[in-house]
């Protein structure tokens, strides 16, 4: 998998603990605002998620996608191979302009997809074995899909460049406070570099906010919900350079709360150091640092925070912080 990143439930922060999401799969929420996936649920029980399977759709490469079929009840579900041909799928470009004809009419099997009982089954497409212009240029298209009784709400895919961990260096980060240049560092964790540009690239981040800021320590960000609950279904494994002292307005990836540097970290919640981060060497992923723009930090200082409340709402910020945009720019 390109970005290393999968699903996963865990319910805690990078230093103080998250609750929980309410557990419902309904297309709403972080699942709904994550860039290139679906979800919904289905009649029978059936919760259906379609997204991009390398986390991205990148330009002039297969756009490939990944049903994923979860069955919560006992009795056997049977998806025809109808569900995976060209019919099923609807492609329009920004300006409502139709993909056009597939080049391939046919599913790329004749299997059907059997979900067993209190199981899950995958599926997987590749969209440009239909359509091969699809990736050409960089564009968006709206993909819907639907089958007898199963139906999904429509999918953005923004078609972006491959992350070149040369040329992408820096990313201008645009919230209410101000603006940051944030150099990155893929020689440090080049993974996490590589996910944070895909996702910028796609306006992952365009809209979120900084949602906690903890004086002196660090101020989180990334998160859809204003307290960052539902957001560990997908992480990766850290890149930790042991010897790698970090220092202030370094940005990491946050991870959970009491973990060693072996435990996973979020695929696109972040935060940054905000004094003396010694105590982090060896256990946390760093993928880059604040190198213009430091003042924004201390606006946000000035924000009303919760303060040490003693549970979840530590230090959220009352009103969170805005991010506008994150533009990634090559040196």
């Amino acid at each position: 998998m390109r970005n290393g990143s999968w699903r996963a439930t865990l319910l805690l922060t990078t230093m103080l603990s998250i609750p929980a999401s309410s557990g419902t799969l309904e297309s709403s929420g972080e699942s709904a605002k994550r860039p290139g996936s679906v979800e919904a649920n289905a009649p029978g029980n059936l919760v259906i998620t379609l997204e991009i399977e390398e986390g991205a759709a990148y330009l002039k490469e297969d756009l490939n996608l990944k049903f994923i079929f979860v069955n919560r009840v006992e009795p056997t579900v049977t998806i025809e191979p109808e569900a995976f041909s060209p019919t099923a799928f609807t492609l329009k470009d920004a300006k409502g302009r139709s993909a056009g004809t597939p080049a391939v009419v046919s599913p790329e099997t004749e299997e059907p997809l059997v979900v067993n009982g209190f199981a899950a089954a995958e599926r997987r497409v590749n969209l440009s074995a239909w359509y091969p212009k699809l990736t050409a240029k960089e564009t968006t298209w709206e993909i819907v899909w639907s089958h007898a009784t199963l139906a999904l709400p429509a999918m953005t895919v923004r078609i972006i460049k491959p992350h070149d961990p040369v040329k992408d260096r820096f990313a201008l980060v645009e919230t209410d406070l101000g603006t940051m240049k944030w150099e990155l560092m893929p020689d440090l964790a080049p993974q996490h570099v590589r996910r944070f540009v895909d996702l910028a690239r796609q306006g992952y981040y365009d809209g979120l906010t900084f949602f906690r800021y903890v004086p002196g320590v660090q101020a989180d960000g990334g998160a859809v919900s204003a307290d960052a609950a539902g957001m560990w279904d997908r992480l990766m494994p850290p890149e930790i350079t042991p010897e790698f002292v970090p220092s202030q307005w370094m940005i990491g990836a946050s991870r959970p709360q009491g973990s060693t540097s072996s435990s996973m970290t979020s695929d696109s919640m972040f935060f940054v150091t905000l004094g003396d981060s010694g105590f982090m060497q060896g256990s946390h992923t760093f993928f880059g640092r604040i190198a213009e723009g430091i003042e924004v930090m201390a606006r946000m200082n000035q924000v009303e925070n919760r303060g040490s409340t003693g549970d979840v709402r530590a230090y959220l910020l009352v009103k969170p912080v805005t991010i506008r945009s994150i533009a990634i720019k090559r040196r």
